[in-house]
């Protein structure tokens, strides 16, 4: 799933931490959730952390509240962050960063050509992003060229 799907489509991020040291994909979800102002719930039920006992607040510090350990406990801990964002309490600034916008409409953007570019909606079109690509590529393992 690409990255922006994150932020355009949903209400509210939750991530699954397990492990001594995080997976690093979820860490970038949940921080780009954060950032743009998403409640972050964290689900973690592993006593393994990389920093003898405790879990890397950096991690810990993007979600709405302490970390969740039992799956049935998610309903309650989205609904204590939808009552914080109600009352406008947001985890984050809640505002879109201006970089982060940017990347977020260019990484949708790209999305859709190349959903179109799959299906062969683009007609010559289609034919033309392919020789570039396979330009691109060859341009960039042939390190004689400038």
């Amino acid at each position: 799933m690409e990255r922006f799907f994150v932020v355009r489509r949903c209400d509210y991020l939750v991530a699954n931490m397990n492990g001594r040291v995080p997976d690093e994909g979820a860490v970038a979800e949940a921080a780009v959730a954060f950032a743009v102002g998403k409640p972050v719930i964290i689900y973690k039920n592993d006593c393994r952390t990389a920093f003898s006992g405790r879990d890397n607040s950096m991690v810990t510090g993007l979600a709405c509240q302490g970390p969740v350990s039992r799956l049935k406990d998610i309903p309650k801990a989205l609904c204590k962050a939808n009552r914080k964002f109600e009352k406008k309490d947001r985890c984050s600034s809640g505002d879109f960063l201006p970089p982060l916008e940017s990347a977020l409409a260019l990484g949708q953007r790209v999305w859709k050509v190349m959903t179109m570019v799959s299906s062969g909606a683009l007609g010559d079109a289609d034919r033309l992003v392919r020789e570039i690509a396979d330009f691109c590529l060859a341009y960039d393992s042939d390190a004689s060229l400038p």
